[in-house]
């Protein structure tokens, strides 16, 4: 199966639009999403529309198995071990994704647009916000990683003033998205202003909460507003 998106619309009128990369084993579960009339949900958010993109099946090297999954990945804990497995499945979810956001900023501003993530779904979303060139409403990060933050922290580190651009660029090269055919997409960086909220479990047994703490040290570093929230008694 392919790439693909199920829609949520709480109302008949939509001012604001969230978009949810979601992580590899609730894919199925959005397909059957439904709101009860009567939800809190309704009250509380009357006017936004749920966008969930869900991913097509690849190998996955770590399972050993066929699976929905963003990109492949060697490990869980040591995200640095294989990391050009990451690359493809990155570069085309990237273009998948913009490509959603796009669209939907053709019927609201950017700023009642929030881009979020779950799991690898959080990891995926954080490169399409950087790369995507623009600041969004928010970005909402759970129980997530970092492809490629060992590198981007020490880029970030060295380059002091000029580390958001030494890291787009490196980010860039790395993805193969250096061709100038991508420069409309990818802009000039003003992502970096987006808010950005990062919530993690202190007993999730599958992404350590440690990698969540290096998000937020990453992002933090190149400038970025970010709120940080653990929670206690909650897993993966």
């Amino acid at each position: 199966m392919g790439y693909s998106q199920n829609v949520l619309t709480l109302t008949q009128s939509s001012s604001c639009t969230a978009v949810e990369v979601v992580a590899k084993n609730v894919q199925r579960s959005c397909s059957s999403l439904r709101v009860p009339t009567t939800s809190p949900l309704i009250d509380r958010l009357p006017s936004w529309k749920w966008v969930f993109p869900t991913t097509k099946e690849r190998y996955s090297t770590l399972f050993r198995e066929e699976m929905n999954e963003w990109f492949d990945t060697m490990s869980l804990t040591d995200i640095s071990r294989g990391e050009d497995l990451q690359v493809k499945g990155l570069f085309e979810a990237l273009q998948y994704l913009w490509g959603i956001i796009n669209k939907e900023l053709e019927s609201v501003p950017v700023e009642r647009l929030v881009l979020g993530g779950i799991s690898q779904g959080c990891a995926t979303g954080l490169h399409t916000l950087l790369l995507g060139g623009r600041k969004l409403g928010a970005f909402i990060g759970i129980s997530g990683w970092m492809p490629f933050a060992g590198h981007i922290e020490k880029i970030a580190r060295d380059a002091g003033r000029r580390s958001f651009k030494e890291v787009l660029d490196f980010m860039r090269t790395k993805l193969s998205l250096d061709n100038p055919s991508y420069s409309d997409t990818l802009g000039a960086g003003s992502a970096v202003g987006t808010p950005v909220f990062l919530g993690h479990g202190l007993d999730d047994e599958v992404i350590s909460i440690e990698l969540g703490k290096q998000i937020h040290r990453v992002l933090s570093g190149l400038g970025v507003q970010v709120t940080w929230k653990e929670y206690q008694e909650c897993g993966h």
